[in-house]
């Protein structure tokens, strides 16, 4: 693949998995055991490492590409959650690089629907420690000792690295996560002991009260909901066009319509084809849209009443990862 094309809105072919806990739906990833195809126009069928590949920086952006390198940052899925997740911990990229030659894993779920009974397990109720856990799990009910939140549409939580959390009932969650294979599981749907826990202990951040939910608060249509090195989310109102400055920015920009359907074009009008043959590119509710770094500015224009969005681009990362360095 040649670089010889004008970069577009990129739309994605979702990859979806059944799970033990209902299923999940990528919805953009780079990953080692999953990757999206773009769907449309001349870059269709191309995965997103070998867009990557082709368009380096313009893809995602000079800071984020001093950082990743090669590695598209951040993967979005969508969580369909019908009984009891496994109980996860994630670490940083520090400790990932050094012990897994990777990168590590932050993580956003947003709320999309959820049953009355849906909870959230997140962090410690009270302090722990790694004796008190395992005893938990072996006696399998590790999320007593867990923070537990009632949940309902729109509520949003930021899980870092070192936190335990899980989900439990019926509920829809988008999930923003760093881009990483590297995810821990210390106890099973069950409750009981999960294969990496060993592995794991000295990861768990078993101090109390360091879960809470994301407080939102809207300005002019716009809610920020996380502001973290690893990306930047955002709750967007539309009820007329809005110009984007990519210039400003310096990073790409990902838009999952949430309600409703908006129009993504270049601020000249010019773009590749798309599947609808002209040079805007559509997008409808639970769909997702990538606008490349290089694309320029470009028009947000919404086609329905009740359009909301939700925005991710890249954090400020400064300092190139060690792992990185260590490749060159």
């Amino acid at each position: 693949m040649e670089q010889n094309n004008k970069l577009y809105p990129l739309k994605f072919v979702p990859v979806e998995r059944e799970c033990e806990w209902g299923k999940e739906s990528f919805l953009l990833a780079d990953l080692a055991e999953v990757g999206t195809l773009v769907k449309s126009g001349w870059l269709g069928s191309n995965s997103m490492s070998e867009v990557m590949e082709t368009y380096l920086e313009d893809i995602v952006g000079e800071a984020s590409f001093t950082y990743y390198g090669l590695q598209f940052p951040v993967t979005v899925r969508v969580l369909d959650v019908e009984g009891r997740t496994p109980l996860i911990v994630t670490t940083d990229d520090k400790t990932a690089a050094a012990r897994y030659d990777t990168f590590g894993k932050s993580l956003f779920w947003y709320v999309a629907e959820a049953s009355p009974k849906a909870e959230i397990y997140m962090g410690f109720e009270d302090d722990c420690d790694a004796s008190s856990f395992i005893g938990a799990c072996e006696k399998g009910n590790p999320a007593s000792l867990l923070r537990r939140f009632k949940v309902s549409k729109g509520d949003c939580f930021e899980i870092r690295p070192g936190l335990v959390y899980g989900a439990s009932g019926k509920m829809k969650l988008i999930e923003i996560s760093e881009a990483s294979d590297l995810d821990f599981t210390v106890a099973e749907a069950d409750g009981f002991t999960g294969e990496h826990l060993a592995e794991a202990l000295d990861l768990i951040d078993y101090s109390a009260g360091k879960a809470l939910p994301v407080q939102k608060a809207e300005k002019d249509g716009i809610t920020l909901l996380s502001d973290i090195p690893e990306f930047r989310i955002s709750e967007l109102k539309l009820d007329a066009p809005v110009r984007i400055e990519s210039g400003p920015r310096g990073t790409f920009s990902v838009y999952l319509c949430l309600s409703g359907s908006v129009s993504v074009r270049s601020s000249d009008g010019s773009s590749s084809k798309t599947e609808e043959g002209g040079s805007d590119v559509a997008v409808r509710s639970g769909e997702l849209v990538l606008v490349p770094a290089g694309m320029g500015d470009f028009l947000l224009a919404p086609t329905s009443d009740g359009t909301t969005l939700l925005e991710i681009i890249s954090g400020s990362r400064e300092e190139p990862d060690s792992y990185l360095e260590e490749k060159e």
